[in-house]
């Protein structure tokens, strides 16, 4: 039997502060890869757009508002997501240096919040993008 894969659409906020990159570690309670670091993102809910995905996701999670940022679509790949989901990922590019960084602020899908560096970043096992990927970030964000 065929393995039948459902299509979502999500995004990915690679969201820069100076130097580092915010990424996540996933709570213990969600079902596919709990405790494991990702960016910041999810899916895109029906009758929404990619661009207001990324800024309701990015709300969600951290509290930013990103509405009066700049936010820049910097690719798309589909990343396979347990046992039937694939997932058409667009990835964006969002710079947050200028805001206040008292507003970031966990909710129930991290455990914790953390910004990562080039140096560092290989010590967090990110999950949806390889070692070349995340480098390619970093390029485009310096």
């Amino acid at each position: 039997m065929q393995n039948e894969y459902k299509d979502i659409e999500g995004i990915t906020a690679i969201l820069k502060y100076n130097d580092t990159i915010l990424i996540g570690k996933r709570s213990t309670s969600k079902s596919l890869a709990p405790d494991r670091w990702n960016f910041i993102g999810g899916r895109v809910e029906e009758g929404e757009s990619v661009f207001e995905a990324c800024i309701r996701e990015v709300k969600e999670e951290t509290n930013i508002d990103i509405s009066d940022l700049r936010i820049v679509l910097i690719g798309t790949k589909d990343i396979s997501w347990g046992d039937n989901s694939l997932i058409h990922m667009n990835t964006f590019y969002i710079d947050i240096s200028n805001i206040d960084i008292l507003c970031v602020k966990l909710n129930e899908e991290h455990s914790e919040l953390h910004f990562c560096n080039i140096n560092d970043f290989k010590d967090f096992n990110i999950i949806g993008y390889t070692e070349e990927e995340i480098r390619e970030f970093f390029d485009f964000c310096s």
